[in-house]
C-alpha cells in the first residue's frame, strides 16, 4: 500500500506504479490530502490488509504527529512500514532508506544562503543527495513477528532495539 498526498508530489504515484511490476510488486494506493484526512484513511488500509505500507515522505505525512500515528497504526495493524526518513523509524516504523537528514538540511541552508545573497533560485543547480542511510527498528520487527536477516542488519547504518514512544505508555 502506497500512502501519499497526491497534491504534494503529483508524480510520486505514477513513478512508483511504473516501477512496481519490475520489482514483482502489486500496488494499491491510499490518498490523503489534508491534515484531517489521515485518520479516516487508516481503517480502510487495515481493512485491505496489504502486505506492507510505504509512506511517501510528503509534508503532510512527515509532520508531527503523523510519523508517530502511522507507526503505532502499522504495529497494531501488523503492517511492516517503510519510509524514506529515519524519524519514521525512531517513531516505530520498521525501516527507512533515504538521504541523511543532515545532508538535506545542510544543502537547504546553503541554497537559502545563496538566495539571500542575491542568487536567482532558477539559476541554482539541482543538488542530489550523496549520503544515504538504512535504519532498521528491530523492536518493531519482533513486534510484527519478523526476523530481519543478519546480512541486512550488518549493512544497516543503525539498528534500533528499544521500544518506540507509543509502546512505553
Amino acid at each position: 500500500m502506497f500512502l501519499h498526498d497526491p497534491l504534494a508530489a503529483p508524480n510520486a504515484w505514477k513513478l512508483t506504479k511504473e516501477a512496481a511490476p519490475r520489482l514483482g510488486i502489486t500496488l494499491q494506493q491510499a490518498q490523503v490530502g489534508g491534515t484531517e484526512e489521515l485518520l479516516p484513511e487508516l481503517p480502510m488500509i487495515a481493512k485491505e490488509h496489504p502486505d506492507a505500507l510505504f509512506v511517501y515522505p510528503d509534508v503532510i505525512l512527515s509532520s508531527y504527529p503523523r510519523p508517530q500515528q502511522l507507526a503505532e497504526f502499522a504495529v497494531k495493524a501488523h503492517l511492516p512500514m517503510m519510509n524514506a526518513f529515519r524519524f519514521f523509524v525512531d517513531a516505530g516504523g520498521l525501516m527507512s532508506y533515504g538521504a541523511t537528514a543532515s545532508e538535506i538540511y545542510t544543502t537547504a541552508a546553503e541554497q537559502a544562503a545563496k538566495i539571500l545573497n542575491g542568487a536567482r533560485p532558477s539559476e541554482l543547480p539541482l543538488q542530489q543527495a550523496t549520503r544515504f542511510e538504512l535504519v532498521i527498528n528491530n523492536w518493531t520487527a519482533k513486534a510484527l513477528g519478523l526476523t530481519i536477516p543478519p546480512s541486512l542488519l550488518v549493512r544497516a547504518d543503525e539498528v534500533i532495539e528499544s521500544p518506540p514512544p507509543f509502546a512505553t505508555h
